[in-house]
């Protein structure tokens, strides 16, 4: 008979039932859980905030990027790079200066990350 896969979800929310149950102290949870003693607050701080939904695993991707390069200066990079298909990184960030007049233009590794095999 196969083992049932447990998912990760699975076993936070078994984890908060029973720290929540009273019948088994904390440490003794995170020792048989395999997680620290910070994590486990941490799951059971968001259970109590917001239920069931804020037990889910959350992404760590930021919420925003503040060095993004602006839509505008993208196209013109691409804008070039599609005039110009010979030219690199370099070149492209010299016509970005002084053709479009970009006074702080993105560097050469920025520039080349917009398409591959540069940089």
């Amino acid at each position: 008979m196969p083992w049932n896969p447990v998912t990760q979800m699975e076993e936070i929310i078994r984890f908060v039932m029973l720290a929540n149950s009273d019948r088994f102290t904390l440490t003794e949870l995170c020792e048989q859980f395999g997680v620290s003693r910070k994590t486990a607050y941490k799951h059971l701080a968001r259970y109590e905030a917001d239920g069931l939904k804020g037990l889910q695993v959350r992404s760590h991707r930021p919420l925003r990027s503040p060095q993004r390069t602006d839509a505008d200066v993208e196209a013109l990079i691409l804008a070039e790079r599609r005039r110009h298909q010979t030219w690199g990184p370099k070149k492209i960030q010299v016509v970005l200066e002084t053709k479009h007049g970009l006074t702080a233009p993105p560097a050469c590794s920025t520039i080349g990350g917009f398409w591959p095999g540069t940089a």
